[in-house]
C-alpha cells in the first residue's frame, strides 16, 4: 500500500483511519460494506491550515489525544508530551503549567464526529503565556512610555500646560499604579478637555475592563471546576458508604451477612480469650422453608425471611448481633451468655416466631441449635460448628425446638 501513496514524509511512519458503513439494498437487506483506509497526513494539513487561516500568532501548538488522553498527533509530540492532570472542559481555556514547568494559555475542543461510532478524539491548544499576553503587556509598555514623554514635554512647558496637561497625567499614573498593586474598582475618570488625554483614558479604561473581565472569567472556571471536585467527591463518599453497607449486609433482609457476621465472630472470639467471658451462638433454621417455596412461590419464600428476620432482630438484646448465613438460615451471637441464658434467650426467640403470624402464609416455626464458646476453642468456628449440630438435631427431632450441644451425646 506504501507504494501506492504518494510521498509525504519519510521521517514518520505510514499511519491509516479506518473507515467502514453498511451498504443496504431497496429491499433493506445487508449487500456489502464499504471501508477506506485514509492517510493520517490529512489530520495534519487541516490543522495546518486551520492555524493559519485562523490565527495570527503562529507560536500556538495543536495536539490531538485520544479517549485515553494520550497524544496521537503531532508524530514527534507521542510518548514525549505529558499533559497537565486537570484540563479545561470542552470549549473553554484556562491558564495551566505543563511537564515542562513553563504556563500556557490551554484550549479544548471536542472532535464531534457524524458516525456511528465516537472516536472520542480532543484538540488541544496551547500558547506561552507570556505571548498570549504580549499586546496587553505592549500596551502597558506603550502607556508608560507615552507617560513618561508627555511628562518631559510637561517640564519643558510646565508654565504653559501645568493645568491642561500635567494633572491628567498625573491621575492616569495614579489611577495605573492603584490598578497594578490590585485595587480593581479604581473609577478610571480623568477631567481634561485635551482630545489625546480622552484617547488615552478610553483606552486605558478599555484595557482595565478587558483584563478584568478575564480574570473573573478564570475566577468563574475555578469555582466552577471547585465545585465540582467537591461535587464528585461527595458522590464518591456515599458510593463507598453504599457499597459498604451492601458488603456488610444482606440485600433481602436488611440484617448482617455472612462475612459481617464472620468479622464480628473474631473480635468476640479473641475478647473471650482475653477476658474469659464466654458467648453463645444460635444456629437457627425455618422450619419447611421449601415447602413454602413450592406452594406459595419465592416471592412469599422472601416475605417469610423478612418476616423471621424481623422477629428475631427485635427478640434480642442490643449488645446481641443476628446476620443471614444464606438460604432459610440465620445466626445469632449472644455476647458474655452461659448455657443457661442462652437457652432461655432460644427459647424465648422460638416462642416469638412461632406465635408470630407471616403475611400470607400464617404461622411458621424455626429449629434452634444452641452452642456456647469456650476459653478452650482453637477455633472461631468451634462453637458455630456445634451449634450447627445441635440445629439438625432439632430438625430430626421434630422441629419447633431448641436443642443444645451439650446434650448431643446423651
Amino acid at each position: 500500500m506504501a507504494k501506492r501513496l504518494p510521498y509525504v514524509d519519510s521521517s514518520e511512519p505510514l499511519r491509516f483511519i479506518d473507515f467502514a458503513s453498511p451498504i443496504f439494498g431497496a429491499d433493506g437487506k445487508l449487500r456489502g460494506v464499504i471501508a477506506a483506509h485514509v492517510l493520517w497526513h490529512w489530520v495534519s494539513n487541516i490543522i495546518k491550515d486551520f492555524l493559519q487561516k485562523n490565527f495570527i500568532n503562529q507560536n500556538i501548538e495543536a495536539f490531538v489525544i485520544n479517549q485515553k488522553n494520550a497524544v496521537i498527533h503531532p508524530y514527534g509530540s507521542i510518548d514525549k508530551i505529558t499533559l497537565p492532570e486537570r484540563l479545561p472542559n470542552d470549549g473553554q481555556y484556562q491558564s495551566l503549567v505543563w511537564a515542562d514547568q513553563q504556563r500556557y494559555l490551554t484550549a479544548v475542543a471536542k472532535v464531534h464526529s457524524d458516525t456511528a461510532t465516537d472516536m472520542g478524539w480532543r484538540v488541544i491548544l496551547r500558547l506561552p503565556i507570556d505571548i498570549a499576553f504580549a499586546p496587553v503587556n505592549d500596551l502597558h509598555r506603550s502607556l508608560l512610555m507615552f507617560s513618561t514623554f508627555v511628562t518631559l514635554i510637561t517640564g519643558v512647558v510646565a508654565y504653559l500646560l501645568a493645568r491642561a496637561l500635567s494633572r491628567p497625567v498625573e491621575s492616569i499614573a495614579r489611577i495605573a499604579r492603584s490598578i497594578e498593586k490590585g485595587d480593581e474598582n479604581t473609577p478610571i475618570i480623568i477631567e481634561s478637555n485635551l482630545r489625546e488625554i480622552l484617547q488615552l483614558t478610553d483606552a486605558m479604561r478599555g484595557m482595565t475592563n478587558t483584563l478584568l473581565v478575564r480574570k473573573r472569567e478564570l475566577e468563574v472556571i475555578n469555582r466552577t471546576l471547585e465545585e465540582r471536585v467537591r461535587l464528585r467527591t461527595q458522590a464518591l463518599l456515599e458510593a463507598n458508604q453504599e457499597l459498604e453497607h451492601l458488603v456488610r449486609y444482606d440485600v433481602l433482609t436488611g440484617i448482617l451477612n455472612r462475612r459481617a457476621f464472620t468479622e464480628l465472630l473474631k473480635d468476640e472470639f479473641f475478647r473471650m480469650k482475653r477476658t474469659g467471658h464466654c458467648y453463645a451462638i444460635l444456629l437457627i433454621d425455618i422450619d419447611y422453608f421449601k415447602r413454602v417455596n413450592d406452594t406459595y412461590g419465592h416471592d412469599a419464600g422472601d416475605i417469610v425471611l423478612k418476616h423471621v428476620a424481623s422477629v428475631l432482630e427485635s427478640a434480642i438484646r442490643a449488645t446481641d448481633h443476628i446476620a443471614r448465613l444464606g438460604g432459610e438460615e440465620f445466626v445469632i451471637l449472644l455476647t458474655n451468655t452461659s448455657e443457661g441464658g442462652g437457652e432461655i434467650a432460644a427459647e424465648k426467640i422460638r416462642a416469638a416466631v412461632a406465635n408470630s403470624t407471616a403475611p400470607l402464609i400464617g404461622q411458621v416455626t424455626v429449629s434452634i441449635g444452641l452452642a456456647v464458646a469456650s476459653t478452650d476453642d482453637e477455633k472461631q468456628e468451634a462453637a458455630v460448628t456445634l451449634a450447627d449440630k445441635a440445629m439438625y438435631r432439632a430438625k430430626m427431632t421434630g422441629r419447633n425446638r431448641v436443642v443444645l450441644a451439650s446434650n448431643l451425646d446423651s
